[in-house]
């Protein structure tokens, strides 16, 4: 009985590795135009490439099979060529058939070493590489199929005799990137834009920095910020093309700052502004302590503007002070506002992009743009040196254009300024003072240049309404409003005046 049970194991053993013997000759494709990441993808305008190689085979000398693939309207057979490093004597012969089904074609080749060679053969050659070109009327998020039929092999074992084999196959499937509809500042792409698309923008900034690297991406046809469907190509990410929203074929800071022009729009209706429980305020209070100190930031804006995105360089932070986040200033309605920043601590870079929900309602002029929240562990009166580069805003036609801003070098703390006692505008000629809390009175306004030398003193009305004040007479400069309330406390404001 064990003499049986033992043969029947042996026979199977045999069998199987028979079996795994067969399946390993096979006939493979490996894609030549990308690297595995895009592998499993075309793109239209581009050539698609792949070399076809039979694997796990010794002594082979000739291949016969059949390549078949469908699309063939849109994807058409450019060349076929053999393998510079691979069968180096041999001649290849293909031609394409027809196929009885629509959009399917066949592609035979035949690859033959020349008689020198038949002795020997040579082991997993690479017999063929063929090219397609994938023309701009493929249709995106469809696929191209390819598959082989009647593959037979020849070759010479180890006695030298010629054999012929079947090789085991596997079919190919391949998506399609062709041209796509986008609609920017709909970055999620479901057909309305709201904080949600904010973001979804937002996330691409926190993807991997490799593989942005490597992305392939493209520029918009005609591209514009205007709410209608616009023409890409296919990025190798989908939801980084969408996020590219003002279609330069790079996502940056300024592509949130769509979202802010086109807020509220839908796909239903090119111009409506939709009602919406989503107020667009995207931003968190940052926690604040005895040790924490607010440094705000500047804008002069001569563009009426939804949205402005910018750097703010960090040139060396004192040992004793960490930066703990940013805040909006009351430039935009805080109620309305949506703000994006990222410390980058390696480069010493705040980047920010800071926009209002209702477009209906754009700022201009200049106010405090941004409030740089930090803490100084040991109390100290030096303030980090923060540098603003050149910031851009995004105005009511949907254009970019650049806007100034300044960082003030009198910093304040939370227990000596309550936030937002007042509400500061500035126009050519004159420095409105809105009080924000109801009950508070200006009592005290005191201007200072650059280099903190007094420009300006006012004496305002103990009055709880808006007042205005001349700056007629001050030179074209950077400058801090310092104002004093009815509570004891003082507000600073920074603004520019260019005339």
């Amino acid at each position: 009985m064990k003499r049986i049970v033992i043969s029947l194991i042996l026979i199977l053993a045999v069998k199987i590795l028979f079996q795994q013997d067969l399946a390993a000759q096979s006939i493979s494709i490996k894609r030549t135009d990308v690297d595995s990441a895009r592998s499993g993808f075309i793109t239209a305008t581009y050539i698609f490439g792949v070399d076809v190689k039979i694997d796990n085979i010794k002594g082979c000398y000739s291949a016969i099979f059949q390549m078949q693939y469908d699309n063939m309207s849109t994807i058409i057979l450019s060349d076929v060529q053999k393998p510079a490093d691979s069968f180096p004597k041999s001649a290849l012969n293909w031609h394409e058939v027809k196929d009885t089904t629509p959009e399917v074609n066949n592609l035979n080749i035949v690859v033959n070493l020349l008689p020198a060679d038949v002795k020997t053969g040579f082991n997993n050659p690479m017999i063929a590489h063929v090219e397609f070109v994938v023309t701009p009327k493929a249709k995106s998020k469809g696929n191209f199929n390819l598959s082989f039929k009647e593959i037979s092999a020849h070759l010479v074992d180890s006695t030298g005799a010629q054999k012929s084999v079947t090789l085991a196959d596997k079919a190919y499937s391949f998506t399609i990137h062709g041209f796509e509809m986008v609609l920017p500042g709909d970055a999620d792409n479901n057909r309305i834009v709201d904080s949600k698309d904010w973001g979804e923008i937002v996330k691409f900034f926190t993807n991997d920095a490799q593989a942005k690297k490597t992305m392939r991406q493209f520029k918009r046809v005609n591209a514009s910020t205007h709410w209608s469907k616009q023409l890409v190509l296919t990025w190798d990410n989908a939801a980084a093309m969408r996020s590219d929203c003002d279609g330069n074929g790079i996502v940056t800071q300024n592509d949130i700052l769509v979202v802010d022009y086109n807020f509220g729009k839908t796909d239903t209706a090119t111009s409506s502004i939709v009602p919406s429980t989503d107020n667009g305020k995207l931003w968190n209070k940052i926690e604040r302590n005895a040790k924490s100190n607010i440094l705000p930031v500047s804008v002069n804006s001569n563009e009426p503007c939804l949205g402005i995105a910018g750097n703010i360089s960090i040139d060396g932070l004192p040992s004793d002070v960490k930066i703990s986040g940013v805040e909006p200033g009351n430039f935009f309605d805080p109620e309305h506002t949506m703000l994006y920043y990222n410390l980058e601590e390696k480069n010493q870079v705040i980047s920010f992009a800071i926009g209002t929900s209702t477009p209906q309602n754009p700022s201009f002029g200049t106010g405090t743009l941004l409030k740089i929240i930090y803490e100084s562990e040991n109390n100290t009166s030096q303030v980090p040196t923060l540098r603003a580069d050149d910031a851009t805003c995004i105005g009511t036609d949907g254009n970019f254009y650049p806007v100034s801003n300044v960082i003030s070098d009198v910093a304040y703390s939370e227990n000596e300024q309550p936030i937002s006692d007042f509400i500061f505008k500035t126009s050519e000629d004159y420095l409105s003072v809105e009080p924000e809390k109801n009950g508070m009175q200006l009592q005290s306004l005191k201007i200072y240049d650059l280099q903190g030398a007094l420009a300006a003193a006012y004496s305002p009305s103990y009055n709880t309404s808006t007042q205005s004040f001349s700056i007629k007479n001050l030179s074209a400069g950077g400058y801090f409003a310092v104002a004093g309330s009815s509570n004891g406390a003082s507000q600073v404001y920074c603004f520019v005046k260019y005339k």
